[in-house]
């Protein structure tokens, strides 16, 4: 690991660790073994890597800050992400993500103020923009770090379309 910022547990119990010195993420099983290899997984646009979360299929969906990209990696740490990563829907330095009920990401946009949407693995485009161009701005935000969805997989899609 270096420079580790950000963990999610999958459902076997693995902790995924996004390192955003050297451009990885570590998967470590439960009794701390290695399950990543050495240097980590890269690759789908990993580029200082800020947050991650995981979906129910066990995609792991890595923020990534510089780039103002996420990546897609399956359970196997084989990148599912085009080579620069997902852009779009208002992406700009990403600090968090979380994933709702519907299987959909929500990615807060540290420098950007707003709140971007984006279509996770359920959807037939994953990695699609949801969110308008510029997010979700009209939402007085400042400086945005970290969603949270709650424990029915409500967000705040209902609030934001009207």
């Amino acid at each position: 690991m270096n420079f580790p910022v950000g963990i999610a547990i999958d459902a076997a119990g693995d902790a995924w660790i996004a390192n955003q010195s050297n451009n990885s993420v570590t998967e470590l099983a439960s009794n701390g073994a290695a399950r990543s290899g050495p240097a980590g997984f890269r690759g789908g646009g990993l580029k200082e890597p800020a947050a991650l979360a995981i979906d129910r299929h066990g995609n792991v969906w890595i923020a990534n800050f510089s780039t103002s990209s996420l990546t897609e990696l399956p359970p196997d740490g084989a990148p599912l992400s085009p080579g620069g990563g997902f852009f779009g829907g208002g992406l700009e330095f990403p600090g968090a993500i979380a994933v709702d009920g519907a299987g959909n990401l929500w990615v807060t946009n540290f420098h950007g103020d707003s709140l971007s949407e984006i279509a996770g693995a359920d959807s037939g485009s994953p990695g699609h923009p949801l969110s308008p161009s510029s997010g979700f701005t009209d939402l007085s935000l400042s400086e945005p770090y970290a969603p949270a969805i709650d424990a029915a997989g409500n967000n705040l899609d209902r609030q934001l379309r009207q």
